[in-house]
């Protein structure tokens, strides 16, 4: 459960600054020490819908992942168990 969680958080916690449209201008930063943060541009017309995209897909198959798997293996096992007459 502990990669599963942490590949999916870090993930979507890396891809919120490119989903919310967030430009630093590192060139600034680094010789004006002044990184000129602001929302929007160009560049947030293409990457900001892929990268919520992947962010609710990513959410989505890490439920699908940690909940509806492991409750459909149960649910099988069961089945299994029922059909053959073998006591749990």
């Amino acid at each position: 459960m502990r990669p599963v969680l942490l590949t999916a958080i870090t993930t979507v916690l890396g891809l919120i600054p490119l989903a919310t449209g967030m430009n630093i201008n590192f060139y600034t930063l680094f010789t004006e020490n002044n990184p000129q943060i602001f929302f929007g541009g160009d560049n947030v017309v293409f990457w900001g819908p892929m990268s919520w995209t992947v962010i609710f897909g990513l959410t989505f198959a890490t439920f699908l992942t940690l909940v509806i798997v492991p409750v459909m293996y149960y649910l099988f096992e069961r089945m299994q168990r029922l059909l053959l007459g073998i006591k749990a």
